[in-house]
């Protein structure tokens, strides 16, 4: 039985593609709380990626970006499409493997119930 492997789609820029990885890896884990509450000071839902980038809660939350003065949506729009899709693909997987309990703290940013 033949089995499902993902396609791999080379990165382009590598060294910008992988700071985004390391800023969203410590959003959703050293910097989750201030994230979170960032996301909600501004009204927004965390899955709706675009809004969240261009709000400027990444840069409240995160001991990475401050010292960098960039923002993410700089880095963001500085990567070509087809890295653009797979940064955006792993902050919203990386959302989903917030810890339950954070989740439902959280809920007006998770829209849980």
């Amino acid at each position: 039985m033949p089995t499902f492997e993902q396609a791999t789609i080379p990165i382009d820029n590598a060294e910008v593609y992988g700071l985004l990885r390391s800023v969203f890896e410590s959003l959703f884990s050293s910097e989750i709380e201030s994230f979170l509450k960032a996301v909600r000071r501004k009204g927004l839902l965390i899955r709706h990626y675009e809004a969240v980038l261009a709000s400027g809660a990444m840069e409240k939350a995160s001991r990475t970006l401050k010292p960098m003065g960039n923002t993410a949506r700089a880095l963001y729009e500085a990567l070509p499409t087809s890295d653009q899709a797979q940064v955006r693909e792993f902050y919203l997987v990386r959302l989903e493997r917030v810890d339950e309990a954070t989740r439902r703290r959280f809920h007006q940013v998770y829209r849980l119930n």
